[in-house]
């Protein structure tokens, strides 16, 4: 096991790396010469170490994956077509990215061939910046022959970091890596700190800088809004919550000529943020 730490500011982000030799025990194979075994993908957990041994999961008709004894949020990497790869997970896991990287090889013909060597599977969560100390982990899924999936830390990895403060634009990033026949893959999440929005008032506004319409502030949580026929522009007062739970006041402006989305992070019981859509028809 490696760890390397990187220093910004009195900001200690945290890069936690493990190749794990055994994983899953990819490599050993039952009597049909299939897997018993092969990982299946990552759990991310905010608040909370997983705990250690085999914690059995449930998987859904997405294919999704959790767990009755820990909350936490999953990511997976699936080939659904030859030469195919996607990627999926819970709505708080965003800015997927698969990279592989191959190496060129000459065959016994003077051609060059491409072998892969590794694979990395990455996902962003947003947390809400706190006060205090903030805990994140990440654990590997394996899934048995039978379909059974479980949730485990990584072969002589901890899989958890914890900073002090975690403020706004600071990040801890956790990774693991199994190494799988001639290759090695690995799953890596980027914990960042955000604000979320708590309630916000919108103002629309014609052509000629009059205010049409104004609301009270209101929960951000309805999912359309519809504009007034004359509406040139709107303006959007936030009101986020800061690093001590204060409220924070900020302004958005938006043209209006068309429909457009408005994006604010939701917060949840355990401090991750939910990218969210609020639309404004015309």
């Amino acid at each position: 096991m490696s760890r390397g730490i990187r220093k910004t500011g009195i900001f200690i982000a945290i890069m936690l790396t493990v190749v794990v030799l055994t994983g899953c025990q990819i490599a050993k194979k039952d009597e049909s010469g299939q897997a018993k075994e092969e990982l299946y993908g990552a759990y991310a957990v905010v608040g909370d170490r997983i705990p250690d041994g085999k914690i059995a999961g449930v998987k859904d008709k997405k294919g999704f994956v959790h767990f009755k004894k820990i909350k936490g949020y999953f990511l997976y990497k699936y080939m659904p077509e030859k030469d195919t790869v996607s990627m999926d997970g819970d709505p708080q896991l965003t800015h997927f990215n698969f990279v592989s990287n191959v190496d060129g090889q000459m065959d016994d013909k003077n051609n060059i061939t491409s072998k892969e060597k590794e694979q990395k599977v990455k996902a962003t969560m947003y947390v809400q910046e706190t006060k205090g100390i903030v805990t994140t982990s990440l654990g590997m899924i394996c899934k048995r022959s039978d379909g059974t999936v479980y949730l485990k830390n990584a072969d002589g990895f901890m899989g958890c970091a914890s900073v002090q403060d975690f403020g706004k634009g600071q990040s801890m990033t956790l990774n693991f890596s199994s190494d799988v026949g001639d290759k090695k893959i690995s799953y890596e999440v980027d914990f960042k700190a955000d604000r979320a929005v708590k309630k916000i008032q919108i103002i629309e506004m014609n052509k000629d800088d009059v205010k049409i319409k104004k609301t009270a502030y209101i929960s951000p949580k309805i999912k359309q809004y519809q504009m007034q026929k004359d509406t040139a522009y709107v303006i959007i007062n936030e009101q986020l919550i800061g690093m001590k739970g204060q409220t924070i006041n900020r302004q958005k402006i938006h043209s209006a000529k068309k429909n457009f989305t408005y994006k604010w992070k939701q917060l949840g019981d355990d401090g991750v943020l939910t990218p969210t859509d609020l639309k404004f028809k015309k």
